[in-house]
């Protein structure tokens, strides 16, 4: 009898907790490859000069890499096909003519993890057709930077996920803020403050460089001043293949300036490409600086990636995401 009563209140508890579960608002992950976004629209829509504004803005050139590469990558999907796993994307943009609440001629909105989860959903929505090419050049760099700052966001808040590692614990204790860094990472160089990590494969060579410095003037933001800084570090410390050769900036390439927020400090980040004096290697950096208001100090990382075999956007990205999620003591 006992047993009866005991087997009679687990069921009941069992059957209240799936009751109250709604298994509804449980979404798939998304799937999708980074830098890539679904088009919704259809084909009548994109024609003309409306399509050609949205493929030149979704289609600019990434900043900061040797050859021409897309920011984003772009797949055009008609609305009618648009369903199941298709829904489940990470990135999806979705163009559509017809009545705009408030009456406007045209709208921009956003929705997160709609169909899937982490997904970002964009809606852009003119009346008619007329209004398609106004709503595009309103809203393009809107979208382009949405779906950026996504992307990075992502991409920082897995990298926290991450099992705690040596060399995250040292660059810790060295440079009093926390930066999630995979165990391939070693420290190549350490002195004065300094450091420079290095991730080395068959193919590919990836670093950072990391230093404090006080913070005195406003200056030390300016773009010359960082190039400058970085070019004296990476000629005292980062030496190329060949006897006497070591990195520097590539001054025939147009670098790049952004202020930006860095674990809510202000900062600058800036692009640009980097070669090897006295050798033939090269590729793309970015540079970072932001305050450390609490120490009044200002934190400089900059970041080179090396691939000559392989497309650099997203090598690039995957550094900067490793900054973005830096966490300060």
């Amino acid at each position: 009898m006992v047993k009866n009563s005991i087997f009679a209140v687990a069921v009941f508890f069992i059957t209240a907790l799936f009751s109250s579960c709604d298994f509804s608002d449980v979404k798939t992950s998304s799937s999708g490859k980074p830098g890539e976004i679904i088009i919704v629209a259809d084909s009548l829509v994109l024609k003309g000069e409306a399509g050609i504004i949205l493929r030149d803005s979704l289609g600019q050139a990434f900043p900061g890499v040797p050859q021409y590469e897309p920011v984003f990558t772009t797949v055009t999907i008609p609305h009618a096909n648009f369903r199941n796993i298709l829904q489940a994307h990470r990135n999806v943009l979705m163009i559509e003519i017809g009545p705009v609440s408030g009456n406007k001629d045209y709208a921009l909105t956003f929705k997160r993890d709609v169909w899937a989860t982490p997904q970002l959903v964009m809606n852009l929505r003119a009346k008619d057709a007329s209004y398609l090419q106004a709503a595009l050049l309103s809203f393009t760099g809107t979208i382009v930077k949405q779906f950026s700052d996504e992307e990075r966001f992502r991409a920082a808040e897995g990298l926290k996920q991450l099992p705690e590692t040596e060399v995250g614990t040292l660059v810790q204790k060295e440079m009093k803020f926390f930066m999630p860094l995979q165990a391939e990472y070693y420290i190549a160089r350490q002195k004065n403050g300094y450091m420079w990590l290095r991730k080395e494969t068959a193919n590919t060579s990836q670093g950072f460089q990391m230093l404090r410095l006080p913070y005195i003037t406003d200056t030390v933001f300016q773009s010359n001043s960082l190039i400058y800084l970085r070019d004296s570090l990476c000629k005292a410390n980062i030496p190329g293949p060949a006897a006497g050769s070591y990195m520097v900036t590539d001054y025939n390439f147009p670098v790049t300036v952004e202020s930006m927020k860095i674990d809510s400090c202000y900062g600058v980040a800036v692009r640009g490409l980097w070669r090897t004096e006295g050798d033939f290697m090269g590729g793309p950096f970015v540079t970072y600086a932001f305050l450390d208001e609490k120490k009044q100090e200002v934190v400089f990382i900059d970041s080179y990636t090396y691939a000559p075999k392989f497309d650099k956007r997203e090598y690039v990205k995957a550094m900067e995401a490793m900054i973005f999620a830096i966490r300060l003591n």
